[in-house]
């Protein structure tokens, strides 16, 4: 609905924002029901790119590139997911 009411590039970009700062914030967590929660809010309300992209490709790519197009965004969209808590895990430490 966000989509309709905004378009389809801020409401994968809000998405993908979401993501980035719930796997930093699960990162940086200290408890179990923190964790918890934090996943449940930010990672799963935040997964609404996954079906906007394959229509978003559709359109920008155009048939042809379909395929191709939608792999190196998936892949790179799994690998934002990856690395947040990642770098949230160098920075454990380092945040008071």
């Amino acid at each position: 609905r966000l989509a309709d009411a905004f378009g389809r590039k801020p409401a994968i970009l809000l998405s993908m924002a979401g993501i980035l700062v719930g796997n930093l914030a699960f990162g940086i967590t200290k408890t179990l029901h923190a964790a918890l929660i934090v996943r449940a809010i930010f990672l799963g309300a935040c997964n609404g790119w996954v079906s906007l992209m394959g229509v978003y490709v559709g359109e920008v790519g155009g048939a042809s590139r379909q395929n191709r197009v939608n792999g190196y965004t998936l892949t790179g969209g799994t690998f934002c997911q990856l690395s947040g808590p990642a770098v949230a895990a160098l920075l454990y430490n380092k945040i008071p």
